[in-house]
C-alpha cells in the first residue's frame, strides 16, 4: 500500500458541490486505477485544500482507515472542514459494511469538527454516493 499526496493547485479549483464533480476530480487523480481510495480535503465552502490517494486499498476498511488519517491531519489543519472519500473499485456494488464504514468515519471526523460529506464508490463506468443511496440526508 502506498500513499501519495496530491496538491490540487490551480488546475482543479472548482468548489466541490456534488458527488459527480468529486468523482470527476478523483478520476483525474487515480487515472485508470481499478482499486484505491482518494481523500478530497475541503474548506467550509467546498474549495479543495488538497488530497491524497491510497493505492490498491479499497472497501469499507479503507474508508475507516482513511478517516483516521484525516483526523490526524485535521489536528494541524484548522481550515480543514469537509472531506469526501472516493472508494475506487472495479465494480460498483454496495457491500454490507459500506454504510457502517460511512457512519464510523463520520463519527471519527465529527469529533474534530470535520464533516464527512460523502463516501463515493467509483468504478470505470459509474459513481455511487453511499449516503444518498442509503437514504441519508445530503451533506452537500
Amino acid at each position: 500500500m502506498t500513499s501519495t499526496i496530491h496538491p490540487l493547485g490551480d488546475a482543479v479549483r472548482p468548489p466541490l458541490r456534488d458527488p459527480r464533480t468529486a468523482a470527476i476530480v478523483a478520476r483525474m487523480i487515480v487515472g485508470d486505477a481499478r482499486r484505491g481510495l482518494v481523500v478530497l480535503m475541503l474548506d467550509d465552502d467546498g474549495w479543495p485544500l488538497g488530497s491524497f490517494a491510497i493505492d490498491d486499498f479499497a472497501g469499507p476498511a479503507a474508508v475507516v482507515r482513511a478517516s483516521d488519517v484525516v483526523a490526524k491531519i485535521a489536528v494541524d489543519t484548522p481550515q480543514l472542514a469537509r472531506v469526501v472519500l472516493v472508494d475506487v473499485r472495479s465494480d460498483g456494488s454496495l457491500e454490507g459494511a459500506d454504510l457502517d464504514a460511512f457512519l464510523e468515519a463520520t463519527t471519527t471526523l465529527d469529533t474534530l469538527g470535520v464533516m464527512l460529506v460523502e463516501v463515493i464508490i467509483l468504478t470505470p463506468e459509474l459513481y455511487v454516493p453511499v449516503a444518498a443511496v442509503c437514504g441519508l440526508p445530503s451533506r452537500w
